[in-house]
């Protein structure tokens, strides 16, 4: 008959444990993802009373927004240098990609695409993502305002070279906090810039390897009123940078980007 001694137990725990929070854990996720609802769902945010005459009024902050637009991408090998590897044996991608996005107060969703439809004839790339996100003001001055956002962002990232049967794709779960203004209203040309770095857990599908990811996103908004009725022209310019540090060096990958949307309001 075995005995099943306390430290037995103990480390069986302790695995346990690790399973359930780790990176790579779905479980994991899925709670980073239930925090975070908790508290975009209880806590909304609005911008102060202000008055305007005799009547008070109370403006949220932003519009729900639907854009289009068109982003470069470098995304390029950043691991150890192995020289029997062969060209067939990279992921790395360079060229421009269609953005289709949607940005409303509490969740960004995106999907983006890179491949003959660009202009890129060897290499191909899928990215689909969203962010739940708040933002919490700190100071106000008039149509001046300084806030902090904070996101739990997912994202889907697939690329592939022609001459490869091999790709890369990572699903990342991460989160961040950081510092956005906003100057203007929603009655006139108002603009909104923000700078927001995170991090997080990346796995592969159907594999058992993962590793930690690093991003930082700097984004800017012009919304113009009069052109639309009952619509308001948006402009925008994002920056995206991202670095893959995964258990195999082969996955070591970053990637930047530059991207310019036009949408509307509504």
């Amino acid at each position: 008959m075995s005995v099943i001694t306390i430290g037995d137990v103990s480390l069986a725990q302790t695995k346990m444990m690790n399973q359930m929070f780790s990176p790579e854990s779905s479980r994991f996720q899925l709670l980073l993802l239930g925090l975070f609802s908790i508290l975009v769902v209880t806590e909304p945010v609005h911008a102060q009373m202000f008055s305007q005459g005799s009547t008070n009024q109370e403006q949220t902050l932003g519009n729900s927004q639907l854009m289009i637009g068109t982003e470069w991408i470098d995304f390029n090998y950043q691991g150890p240098t192995n020289p029997t590897a062969l060209p067939t044996d990279r992921y790395d991608v360079q060229g421009n990609a269609l953005i289709l996005q949607l940005e409303t107060q509490t969740i960004d969703m995106y999907i983006r695409g890179l491949g003959k439809l660009t202009g890129s004839s060897n290499e191909s790339m899928f990215n689909l993502g969203a962010r739940l996100h708040n933002q919490f003001q700190l100071f106000r001055k008039g149509l001046f305002r300084i806030h902090v956002p904070i996101q739990l962002h997912t994202d889907l990232l697939r690329t592939r070279r022609d001459a490869s049967n091999r790709q890369f794709q990572q699903t990342i779960v991460q989160a961040g906090a950081g510092l956005a203004s906003t100057i203007g209203s929603p009655r006139s040309v108002q603009a909104t810039f923000s700078l927001l770095p995170s991090y997080g857990f990346s796995n592969s599908a159907g594999a058992f390897f993962g590793g930690s990811v690093r991003s930082l996103q700097g984004r800017s908004r012009i919304q113009i009123p009069g052109i639309l009725p009952n619509r308001m022209i948006v402009i925008g310019y994002d920056y995206r940078f991202r670095k893959y540090d995964i258990d195999i060096d082969s996955y070591d990958y970053q990637l930047q980007s530059h991207t310019v949307v036009i949408g509307f309001t509504f």
